[in-house]
């Protein structure tokens, strides 16, 4: 009998890890350059990820838990239709390192603080209130000291020099040459032109001019008597005064001045609507730009580019392929930006840095998105935009299962699955392929050979829930990859096969994988034809059966077992009889993938066998024994060829019983769902709701243990079953809160191969949708009620079909801090089990928790950090239980404070009102950031403590 729990995944989006190096001596960054420019430090982005659930085999439920910013994978439970498998739980506080090229053994090493390939990054995420533990600290600072930090007001001048003592370069941006560098702070008041004029005496000057995120905006380091001018938003603006030539001995006087006209907007930046683009049919237009239009930094939040922009907002309702055509107003460099609706973050840019025409491609999960463009160096003109939707095929994105030991063929091609459509908060255009491999207990290797024709193969390996990229390794030489992995965790892994470098690579390519078991000296697998018979012994130096198949519980741990590998080219009854007159034999059959297994053991005989229905396709029998004897025996395999069924759903509608028979000409839960090896006969249904609504199903019988299944019509994950419970009763069923569609019923029996009569009655109740929204402020406590009648977690933006009861808050965050959250229920029985889950305004998924152990840990709790802003709270149960429940909400302000100078002694002196410093780890002086947003104004400090931008 199986058990499900219903629980939709929880998931934590990755952050990314957004760091660049500042440029040599050279001018201004190229237009590409300068819109992708991060801050010279490490950002974070949250964004949420909607899980890719197997086709027909389970409905997973995964919460993580973060301490310290390090995901933790509190705990996971896998329930097959085999039963309550669970995966083993990875260790706390820990991931793995991302592959480094080390050669055929590649170790993966686990550390608390991962890095990982071009992804990596900390993680904001999820702390008990009772035990929060410190916060982790930024990376250490290069140098333990204190640079002087001069104002320049708009209008003032300056006149100084480069002499010993001052600070050198690296010291404020951690890299790069060593030239004596003067720094100074510039704040804009409002929207406007800065000009900047610098003159060298005796030497030639220059400078580079940074937002107050530390972005490059200008640089005049190859000129003498340098001058610059750009318009740009209200801030703060950093001046680095240096030898133009980066000579470390260059030293003399400069005169530095600034001026700053005011150009106010004249009416509000406004987007043009595209609303949600359709596959297939192009939108765009021809648009105007002018000196009087929006700027770029006035449409995307966090740069101070200041490019004259257009913005349109679209929507895509499933993942697809945006191709965009740009046509630039002439004399200008045509761009194109991606961001959230409200502006920020900057998803993904493109920049034609030679020509006016703009072509790209952008691969965008589902949601909804602002397509900034404009022509950089331009000043009037039109900007022709052309804009083409593919939605994404269904199924491009479905996990295959891959078996120990059977080679896998596939090819990357378009239509395959695109890295940016997983939702992991990556924008990765690459294409790829994706593998679900199960690792057992008691592994001591994993090796993997990945060889591909037509590009250059490349592996990533994530969680199961695709939450967090664990590692990444390449062969940029085209050749094949050859990994021995040791000490891997056991675990479900989710393997990603793309092209290493160039992300649209085509071509064919093999994957095999093998797993060695601890003192394991031959783990083979022998392939054997139908119709015929081999002779072979269980033997000491094979494969303990329990080692390699975790999941056979059944047999003792020191028995042994040999392999078999046996492919049919047609639908039929698979039988295999195993005989032995000095062990008490067991057949095991699996599927490629070892997704069920079927066991074969008869406790009044030495002999056993078995038969299964198959699908063309490879399967594996394992010959055993419950025990360790050693002996002789004989194997023969048949197949008998089975007619083909139809298997396409019939319609049920609503009211009368409809009667159904399961008998020997009906499909099996294998043709209904590709890959199963369920030997239970099933008949599949559709039904259709004309509304959001709560559906009844129920299957009756006398002869048959019924089971009912609900899906989406495509099969691709299992929203609700029912089973009877009840001994002695055959009864199943269904009630189900749904949004309006089409769903797939299947009704069996609960026993292989069952036969009998059964009927089976649909009914459906439409239910408005109730869902309104409290403000909750950011200190306080209040008790609520979740109710059937109110709103669903199916009616929120992305909530998918597995449905419980969840109450809406709106939470205002004054300034950047900790926002502690906790949801407590008192009802340990039939009450609330509580979920939390916090989201920004525009519905992008920050953090969640759940307690996971119903009645025994009745709350679940956040504490993240958080800026300003304003946040939606979803308070749900993960039982589906409806009931009362407290909610506390408790907001700890970050306490920095400013730092400026003491004129004419460079020393650091508190700015008067403010209140007592904080000094962070690593940093030289306290720092403060402004209620506005993270701004630290001092460089090192910046680069030290590690907040963003």
């Amino acid at each position: 009998m199986r058990w499900h729990r219903s629980l939709f995944t929880l998931l934590l989006g990755l952050l990314l890890l957004q760091a660049a190096a500042l440029a040599s001596a050279s001018p201004a960054p190229p237009l590409d350059e300068a819109l992708a420019s991060p801050p010279l430090q490490t950002q974070t982005k949250r964004g949420g990820a909607e899980a890719l659930r197997h086709q027909g085999k389970s409905d997973a439920s995964r919460v993580h838990a973060v301490t310290k910013g390090i995901a933790r994978p509190a705990a996971a439970a896998r329930l097959d239709r085999s039963g309550a498998r669970a995966i083993p739980e990875v260790e706390d506080a820990a991931e793995l390192r991302a592959l480094d090229r080390l050669g055929p053994r590649l170790p993966l090493e686990r550390t608390p603080d991962a890095s990982a390939l071009r992804l990596g990054g900390a993680r904001n995420g999820s702390r008990n209130l009772a035990d929060r533990g410190e916060r982790a600290a930024g990376p250490a600072a290069p140098n333990d000291v204190t640079c002087p930090l001069a104002m320049l007001a708009p209008g003032d001048e300056a006149i100084g020099s480069l002499a010993e003592g001052d600070c050198r370069l690296p010291q404020l941006l951690g890299a790069g040459q060593a030239p004596r560098v003067d720094a100074y702070l510039s704040q804009l008041s409002s929207r406007g032109r800065l000009e900047i004029a610098l003159e060298g005496q005796g030497f030639e000057a220059g400078f580079l001019l940074l937002d107050g995120s530390f972005r490059q905006l200008a640089s005049s380091l190859d000129t003498m008597d340098a001058g610059s001018a750009l318009t740009l938003p209200a801030g703060d603006y950093y001046l680095l005064v240096t030898s133009a030539a980066l000579d470390p001995e260059v030293a003399g006087g400069y005169r530095l001045s600034s001026s700053f006209t005011a150009e106010p907007l004249g009416m509000p930046c406004q987007e043009q609507p595209l609303g949600s683009l359709v596959s297939g049919v192009p939108a765009g237009g021809t648009h105007g730009i002018s000196p009087a239009d929006c700027r770029l930094f006035d449409l995307v939040t966090g740069t101070s580019q200041g490019y004259l922009a257009q913005a349109w907002s679209f929507a895509l309702d499933v993942p697809g392929q945006l191709d965009l055509s740009l046509r630039g107003a002439p004399g200008g460099q045509p761009f194109a930006v991606i961001t959230r609706p409200d502006g920020r973050p900057m998803l993904a840019a493109s920049a034609d840095a030679i020509g006016s025409d703009l072509t790209t491609t952008f691969w965008l999960p589902a949601g909804g998105y602002r397509l900034v463009a404009g022509s950089a160096g331009a000043s009037a003109g039109n900007l022709e935009l052309a804009l083409g939707y593919s939605a994404m095929a269904a199924g491009a994105c479905t996990p295959t299962r891959a078996l120990p030991g059977i080679p896998l063929s596939g090819s990357l091609n378009e239509g395959d699955c695109h890295l940016a459509w997983l939702g992991t908060g990556s924008l990765d255009p690459s294409r790829v392929d994706l593998y679900t491999v199960v690792v057992p207990q008691y592994l001591s290797a994993w090796t993997i050979r990945l060889a591909a024709d037509g590009f250059d193969p490349a592996l990533r390996f994530y969680t199961v829930d695709l939450e967090t990229w664990l590692q990444g390794v390449e062969s940029p030489a085209g050749d094949a990859l050859d990994l021995r992995i040791d000490n891997v965790d056991p675990a479900t892994y989710i393997l990603a096969v793309e092209s290493s470098g160039d992300s649209q690579g085509e071509g064919g390519y093999t994957l095999e994988l093998g797993f060695e078991s601890v003192d394991v000296a031959d783990c083979s697998m022998q392939d054997l034809a139908t119709g015929s018979s081999v002779d072979g012994a269980l033997e000491e130096g094979d494969c303990y059966l329990s080692t390699s198949y975790n999941q056979l519980s059944f047999a003792d741990i020191d028995a042994r077992l040999d392999q078999y590998r046996v492919t049919v080219a047609r639908r039929g009854l698979l039988s295999a009889t195993v005989s032995s007159s000095a062990v008490d034999m067991a057949l095991v059959f699996y599927d490629a993938g070892v997704n069920y297994p079927s066991i074969f053991d008869d406790p009044s005989s030495m002999n056993a066998s078995g038969d299964v229905i198959v699908q063309p396709g490879t399967y594996l029998i394992l010959v055993g024994s419950a025990t360790p004897d050693l002996g002789a025996y004989r194997l023969r395999v048949a197949l008998d060829p089975l007619p083909e069924p139809d298997c396409s759903p019939k319609a049920l509608a609503f009211g009368a019983p409809v009667a159904g028979m399961l008998e020997q000409s009906d499909c099996v839960f294998g043709d209904h769902f590709a890959g199963d090896f369920l030997q239970r006969y099933a008949d599949a249904l559709q039904v259709s709701l004309p509304a959001r609504g709560r559906l009844s199903l129920d299957l009756r019988s006398a002869e048959i243990d019924s089971y009912l299944e609900l899906y989406p019509l495509d099969g691709s994950g299992i929203i609700a079953f029912g089973a009877d419970w009840v001994p002695g009763v055959l009864d199943a069923r269904i009630e189900q809160m749904l949004p309006a569609g089409d769903y797939l019923v299947v009704a069996s029996s609960e026993l292989d191969q069952q036969l009998g009569a059964y009927e089976i009655q649909a009914s459906f109740e439409p239910r408005a949708a109730r869902c309104s929204e409290q403000d909750l402020p950011v200190d306080a406590s209040l008790t609520g009620s979740l109710d059937e009648d109110g709103c669903w977690t199916i009616d929120l933006p992305g909530g998918g079909y597995l449905g419980v009861p969840t109450d809406l808050y709106r939470l205002v965050v004054p300034q950047r801090g900790v926002l502690n959250l906790e949801m407590n229920s008192e009802d340990a029985v039939d009450g609330v089990d509580p979920v939390l889950f916090l989201y920004t305004d525009d519905w992008q998924l920050v953090a969640a928790n759940d307690d996971l152990v119903p009645g025994l840990l009745l709350d679940a709790f956040l504490a993240v950090d958080v800026g300003p802003g304003s946040y939606r709270l979803v308070a749900a149960t993960s039982t589906g239980l409806t009931g009362a429940y407290e909610l506390v909400s408790v907001f700890e302000p970050e306490d920095y404070r400013f730092v400026t100078p003491t004129p004419g002694t460079g020393e650091p002196t508190a700015t008067p009102g403010e209140p007592t410093a904080t000094r962070l780890p690593g940093t030289a002086t306290p720092t403060r950031v402004p209620p506005d947003g993270p701004r630290i104004y001092l460089p090192m400090a910046l680069r030290a403590t590690g907040l963003g931008g």
